[in-house]
This record gives structure tokens, C-alpha cells and sequence, in this order.
């Protein structure tokens, strides 16, 4: 390519004769029957009205990839798959280039089925339409040599169909970084497995981004993931190693001493714990067996340097939140968090509170393990209820507010230095709150939870007076 970009307008028959290609970091085809139904009337009714009049139907922005010699659809992979698919239908068997690229084939063949009961049952003669579609179906085509270019295009415009989000522009922001091409399809399926599960979105914006931002007490509304998990690396990884900064050692030890006698023996200097962990070990190396994910030295808050590294981070963090987390809570913090889910169904506010409980006792188990893990869940329901209390509707304005200016346990363990701390903080928020006069236990939301919480409490009177969690404003029940 001569110039660095380029704009023209071209019919599909040219399009197509493009060496296309659909990069790993595209969403699979995802059409539904309607929208197909659209575009298909869309272009009959022009061809049946404006014969002689090109088609238009958006831009679509291509990003020339010289080391393959391919041009990678950046945008527009919705509508020229469902093209292709009409064109197959309307006898061109050569137009299945696409097809063989979709990761969808159950909605290409369901979508496939439906274009050929429309075309029988408005009686399209094949022949003629296929030829209109061809030279008559026109785009704006935009194409760059630079894959941040055509993403600035991308995120610039609004084309018809179902554009990329954010969190989209984030995976394809990270794969380019790959060098690997089997761990760049590997990444992107796991990435849009977590995305069918409806569990991508979640994690990524309600329980990692806006931990970041409580750590850093940033009180936004919103989050943009694109920016908050930008790669700090500016080229393609050479070899498979990452190197460790002294501050982000792999958690493979337990715990650690240093003994410094006066008489120096055989015990002196540093000593490390293995932790109970399935490993081979080498002459100068240690490699973990199974349930490797889980162990990545991979911090919630650290900077990310970005490509497959991030892809790990999203995955380890999903499995200690769907498959650890759940695995390690005591029964009475299980019983906790399941009336606070429960609570969040009657407001905005109680479901934010819910999150702040979740995304909190992770941080946590991701910092501490399950040291004192019980107890810290006691407490931390303790420390947002007082909110629950206070107030007879909690919004989610008031949720947020209050996390990053009154409690916010996020700080709280960020800045401990051991478990216990995290206890003493919070106590010492809570200390004589539940005094205040505003408090009030006997109407709608509150008595319920009220109610559902102290019973959890005298199913467990001896934990709770292990933690000096009775608090007889609260809790007179004994």
C-alpha cells in the first residue's frame, strides 16, 4: 500500500475479491434472524425502487496486515458475513471465505435456513438479485497499515449493526500484543466463553475496574475499561518469559523468617515456606503442575504490561472469584452474602452493596488467603450495613459515596499490612454507630434484613463473641 490510509467506495463484488480476513480479536458472528430479515428487505426494496441506484450500507474499515498480506476486518464482520451467507444461498459457491472463518456455525446455519425460506417465499429469482447484490451493494471503505489507526476510526463512527464495546476494543487491543498465534486463539475463546457465560462483563467492569478505582478512591460513575487496563507495552514479546520486578515474586511461598544469631550457625539467614502446591522442581527453576492459573504472580492493582499477560490476569481472577472464592467462605459468611444478594432485589442501592461485598472479600482472598477469612466477612457486613440502617432508601449515588468517603474496604486492605488489621479498621469505623438515633430496625427492608441477619448471628453466638462482634444496639438477642 502506497499511502497510509485509504478511502474509496467499492461494490461487494470487489470486496470480495480482497484477500479478507477475520483477526482473532473479532466477536463471532452473532446476527440473529431479525436483523438478517432487515438487511435482506433493505436491498429488495431498493432493487425494486432504485434499480439503478447503488446500495449503500455503511463503511467498513479494514486493517492491512503486510507481514500475512491480509486485511483484517476491523468493522463490518456482522454484515459481510450475512452477505456472504445470502450470496451462497443465491447460488455463488465460491463465497464461503467468510463463512469458514466465522466461530459461529450453529447461528450461520440457523441464519442460512431463514435467507432461503425468504427468498422461497417472496419468489426471488436467484440469479438476478445475486447480480444486483454484487455490483449494486456499495460501502466506504477505510483502510490503514496501523491497527491503532483503524480503532480510532472504529471507536470514531457508529455503523449499522452490533458494534464492538469497549470491553471488544480491549481484547483486540491486547491480542495484537500476542506473538504467539496459538495463545492468541486460545485467549480469545476463553475471553468470549466468559462473554457467552454472561460473566466477561461483570468481572472486567464491576468487580476488577471498580476495585481499581476504589483503591485509588476515585469516585466516577462509570468505568472505561479500555483505559483502565491499557497495555504499557509498546511492541510484540520476543520469548515466552516475563521478567519479575522485586516487588511481584510468584506466591509460592507460605511464610518467611530471618534469623540473624549472635553465633552464627547452620539455621542463619532467610528462610522460605513452600506452600502446599503440586510443582516439579529443576536445577534452576520451579514449575507448577496443576491449578497453575490460580497462582500467577498477577496482582489485582498492578500496571498491566499488557498482550496474552492480561488475557491470565482476567482468567485468574475469574477463577478465584467463581471457583475459589465460593469454595473457601465459611457457611456464615455464605449465609450473609446470599441475604444481601436477596436484599438486592428490592434497590439499585443493595445490589451495588452486594458488589462492594463480593469484589471486597476478593481482594481480600486474593491478599491474605482465607487467614482470618471468616471473621473479616463478619465484619464487613457489619461496617455496610450501618448504611442499610441509617438511611430508610439507598440509592446507588449514596452507595458510592459512601464506599469511597466514609468506608471504603477497599483502602482498608490495600493498606494493611496483615489480616487482623483489616478487623481493626473496620471496628474502628463502626465503633458506637449503631447508637445513633437514626437507626431503625422495625420498617420495611430493614426489619426483614435485620431479621435474617440476627438470626445468622444466634445460629453462631460463639464466633461472634470470638470477634467481639455484639454490638447490644444491634444485637440483643442473648
Amino acid at each position: 500500500m502506497a499511502e497510509n490510509k485509504i478511502s474509496d467506495v467499492i461494490n461487494l463484488d470487489t470486496l470480495l475479491k480482497m484477500n479478507l480476513k477475520i483477526p482473532e480479536y473479532q466477536r463471532p458472528y452473532r446476527w440473529d434472524i431479525e436483523q438478517v430479515k432487515n438487511l435482506l428487505s433493505d436491498i429488495w426494496e431498493n432493487k425494486k425502487y432504485r434499480e439503478d441506484v447503488p446500495y449503500m450500507i455503511g463503511t467498513i474499515i479494514l486493517h492491512f496486515d503486510s507481514d500475512k498480506d491480509e486485511l483484517n476486518i476491523v468493522d463490518g464482520q456482522q454484515r459481510l458475513t450475512t452477505l456472504t451467507l445470502i450470496l451462497y444461498a443465491l447460488g455463488k459457491n465460491d463465497a464461503v471465505s467468510l463463512l469458514e472463518e466465522s466461530f459461529s456455525p450453529d447461528v450461520v446455519k440457523k441464519n442460512y435456513k431463514y435467507i432461503n425460506y425468504w427468498l422461497n417465499k417472496y419468489e426471488i429469482e436467484r440469479s438476478d438479485f445475486k447480480e444486483y447484490i454484487l455490483g449494486k451493494v456499495t460501502f466506504v471503505i477505510i483502510t490503514t497499515t496501523e491497527i491503532d489507526e483503524a480503532f480510532v476510526f472504529f471507536d470514531s463512527q457508529n455503523s449499522r449493526g452490533k458494534s464492538l464495546e469497549r470491553k471488544d476494543l480491549l481484547k483486540a487491543h491486547h491480542l495484537r500484543y500476542v506473538e504467539n498465534e496459538k495463545i492468541a486463539i486460545n485467549s480469545a475463546k476463553e475471553w468470549e466463553t466468559l462473554d457467552k457465560k454472561k460473566k466477561l462483563t461483570y468481572l472486567i467492569d464491576n468487580i476488577l475496574g471498580r476495585t481499581r478505582q476504589r483503591i485509588r478512591k476515585e469516585n466516577s460513575n462509570s468505568i472505561d475499561v479500555l483505559q483502565e487496563f491499557k497495555a504499557q507495552r509498546v511492541s510484540k514479546k520476543k520469548d515466552s518469559f516475563y521478567k519479575l520486578s522485586k516487588y511481584h515474586q510468584p506466591p509460592i511461598f507460605d511464610s518467611w523468617r530471618y534469623i540473624d544469631r549472635e553465633a552464627l550457625d547452620d539455621d542463619d539467614g532467610l528462610e522460605l515456606v513452600f506452600r502446599d502446591i503440586d510443582a516439579w522442581q529443576g536445577t534452576k527453576r520451579l514449575k507448577f503442575v496443576s491449578d497453575s492459573k490460580k497462582f500467577l504472580p498477577l496482582q489485582l492493582m498492578q500496571p498491566l504490561e499488557g498482550g496474552e499477560q492480561f488475557f491470565w490476569y482476567v482468567q485468574k481472577y475469574n477463577i478465584l472469584l467463581n471457583e475459589e472464592l465460593p469454595k473457601v467462605l465459611s457457611e456464615s459468611v455464605t449465609k450473609i452474602y446470599s441475604v444481601i444478594a436477596n436484599a438486592a432485589n428490592w434497590n439499585i442501592g443493595m445490589w451495588y452493596i452486594k458488589e462492594v461485598f463480593e469484589a471486597a472479600l476478593l481482594f481480600y482472598y486474593d491478599k491474605f488467603g482465607t487467614d482470618d477469612m471468616e471473621n473479616f466477612g463478619l465484619w464487613l457486613e457489619h461496617g455496610l450495613s450501618y448504611l442499610r440502617y441509617r438511611q430508610s432508601s439507598v440509592q446507588y449515588a449514596t452507595v458510592r459515596n459512601y464506599i469511597i468517603r466514609e468506608f471504603n474496604p477497599f483502602s482498608i486492605i490495600n493498606e494493611a499490612a496483615f489480616p487482623e488489621n483489616c478487623i481493626y479498621q473496620i471496628d474502628d469505623f463502626v465503633r458506637g454507630k449503631y447508637k445513633d438515633e437514626r437507626i431503625n430496625y422495625e420498617k420495611g427492608i430493614r426489619q426483614w434484613y435485620h431479621g435474617k441477619i440476627s438470626t445468622i448471628v444466634s445460629n453462631n453466638k460463639t464466633l461472634f463473641e470470638n470477634t467481639k462482634l455484639i454490638d447490644k444496639h444491634r444485637f440483643d438477642i442473648w
